[in-house]
């Protein structure tokens, strides 16, 4: 009876990680925009009416992403999906201090 306890507990905690890995995509999402932003600045210097839009709504939401993403990770990591949740707490962890970096020069 025991096991079969153990056994639904764990199997009810992957979503965890695979909600970490998400969250890690997420929170990575804003700045390959930003990349793709200097990318096309770079080759055709025209001012560009979404960067701004970019730059209030997808910034902001970037942190609290990856801190949440990190959360969900570490807590995924007692799932069988122990490997989803690694890679969801390295993608929330890199989202997380580029946030950072980037709200500490930019704003």
């Amino acid at each position: 009876m025991t096991s079969q306890i153990n056994h639904h507990l764990k199997s009810h905690s992957n979503w965890k990680a695979t909600i970490s890995l998400l969250f890690g995509v997420l929170s990575l999402i804003p700045f390959i925009f930003l990349g793709l932003i200097i990318i096309e600045v770079i080759q055709k210097p025209i001012p560009i009416p979404a960067a701004p839009l970019i730059d209030l709504i997808l910034f902001p939401g970037a942190p609290l992403i990856a801190l949440s993403g990190l959360i969900f990770g570490i807590k995924g990591l007692k799932s069988k999906k122990k490997n989803m949740a690694m890679v969801g707490i390295v993608f929330s962890t890199i989202g997380l201090l580029v946030s950072i970096i980037y709200h500490s020069f930019v704003w």
